[in-house]
């Protein structure tokens, strides 16, 4: 609202100016920024555009709606004229507006969100975006992109040292073989948790040894309070617990942590759609905005809100915080498994079935696997 009413003051100035004084003005003043905000627009479009945010938790810092802001607001700034109004909302909101027949100009939503975008959004041609084959793949529907990836989480191992210790062990290297959960379990001393979204399917998935992956995915979800009171030796967490972590260990109230990050999985990817039906001249603004959010500046600033950028060849950056800084690594060293962003309901169902039919545990991780790798 702020920057609209700027437009409108400068505008009314600078046209009473030149009505009083047009030759003065005209000779006399130097119009290069006039002429570069006003005079370079590159959109026949001028007006407001909806983007419609729907909160996920695959952002550690925040909820992805300051990050959507200020990239906004940059295109605003390079695109005089243009102004968009972001709404945030969660899954239950976007399918209440929905089923209500209201549509943005824009949708930003996380994995699980959708489950029938045709209707919705519009098919979107991602062969000019540089990132892994499996992530842009887990945005198709049917054969057709129906989304860009922005950005995903991830999870991580953190130990409980000053517990581990405790208990007369030593704390793992890394993720815990056999031998070590063996020697936990025969001391009395294993003790695990799973905080955050999506942890059983991101142990599941992961490279942990079946012995792990059996313990995590039997033991409790639980809350960092209660691993931070020492009610557990180790967690599985996702990054935005992670980042809770780091926000309290900056008070210093924390017992001796250390953590490992976890193999490389998009299982909660954020998405940018476009409005299916949305006239020309909205359109190329819409994807303009799109190419500016995957542009590789952003890209980066990613990494600051506790997140992975989508886009390939962000290797030159490295987190200050040295936590992000190891689990960024791992994203960069490996190809990520991809959750299809229209069949997570769908294949977390199914996983949920499979485990409470008792299947055996390595032939249900091997379907979770196949199942991310089949793509949309």
């Amino acid at each position: 609202m702020k920057g609209r009413r700027l437009a409108l003051f400068l505008c009314a100035v600078l046209l009473l100016l030149v009505g009083i004084f047009p030759r003065a003005v005209l000779e006399n003043t130097d119009l290069d920024f006039v002429k570069s905000w006003i005079g370079k627009r590159r959109y026949e479009y001028a007006g407001e555009l909806t983007l419609w945010h729907v909160t996920g938790t695959g952002m550690g810092m925040g909820n992805g709606a300051n990050f959507l802001s200020a990239r906004t607001k940059e295109f605003e700034r390079k695109n005089f004229g243009i102004y968009f109004t972001i709404k945030v909302m969660d899954e239950k909101q976007l399918q209440e507006r929905l089923a209500a027949g209201e549509r943005p100009d824009l949708l930003s939503f996380p994995a699980g969100a959708l489950s029938d975008p045709a209707g919705v959004l519009e098919e979107l041609d991602l062969s000019g975006f540089s990132m892994d084959r499996n992530l842009k793949e887990s945005a198709e529907k049917g054969g057709r992109s129906y989304g860009v990836p922005l950005y995903f989480g991830g999870a991580v191992l953190v130990t409980n040292d000053d517990l581990i210790y405790s208990k007369d062990l030593m704390p793992p290297s890394g993720m815990p073989d056999a031998e070590w959960i063996a020697d936990a379990q025969e001391k009395g001393a294993l003790s695990l948790m799973r905080i955050g979204s999506d942890t059983e399917l991101y142990i599941a998935a992961s490279s942990l040894c079946n012995e792990a992956a059996e313990a995590f995915l039997a033991a409790s979800a639980g809350t960092l309070d209660e691993f931070l009171k020492g009610e557990t030796v180790m967690a599985v967490m996702d990054v935005k617990t992670l980042y809770a972590l780091k926000q309290r260990e900056d008070t210093g109230h924390v017992p001796g942590v250390s953590s490992y990050g976890m193999d490389s999985m998009a299982f909660t990817t954020q998405y940018l759609g476009i409005a299916k039906d949305l006239p020309d001249e909205k359109w190329q603004v819409a994807q303009g905005l799109v190419n500016h959010v995957l542009g590789e500046k952003a890209q980066k600033r990613l990494l600051d809100y506790w997140s992975f950028p989508a886009l390939s060849g962000i290797d030159d950056f490295i987190p200050e915080d040295l936590r992000m800084a190891s689990m960024w690594e791992n994203q960069r060293e490996e190809k990520p498994l991809c959750m299809p962003a229209f069949r997570k309901g769908e294949i977390a169902g199914e996983f949920a079935r499979r485990r409470e039919a008792g299947e055996e545990l390595e032939s249900l991780r091997e379907w979770l696997r196949d199942a991310c790798n089949d793509g949309g």
